[in-house]
């Protein structure tokens, strides 16, 4: 799903405009990134937490050189799912292995 989608679906959902909603997405996106960005994080409830995590500095390689670099410590946006959102996609989606491959699938109940 886009944001196009995302927004069409919300809009049928609630009974509002495409454009109102648009706004609405747009203002949430607009204050969970600035949220992060002064280091706090953004928790919603029953989905789940966005929050800034530190991330150690590491060795990597240059992949066009080979040569071996370090890649500086550095914060990154992160999300870790609340129980209801995890226990809806455990409930509704399934795994597959088939050949070593791993592949998602609905769940038939």
């Amino acid at each position: 799903m886009n944001k196009a989608e995302l927004i069409e679906a919300v809009a049928t959902q609630v009974g509002l405009s495409k454009t109102k909603v648009g706004e609405v997405i747009d203002a949430l996106t607009e204050t969970v990134t600035k949220t992060i960005c002064d280091g706090e994080p953004v928790r919603i409830t029953g989905f789940g937490t966005f929050e800034p995590r530190p991330r150690k500095s590491k060795a990597g390689v240059n992949p066009q050189t080979k040569q071996r670099i370090t890649v500086g410590s550095r914060v990154v946006p992160a999300f870790r799912p609340g129980s209801d959102l995890k226990e809806a996609v455990r409930k509704k989606l399934k795994v597959v292995e088939s050949g070593g491959e791993l592949s998602i699938v609905k769940a038939v109940r």
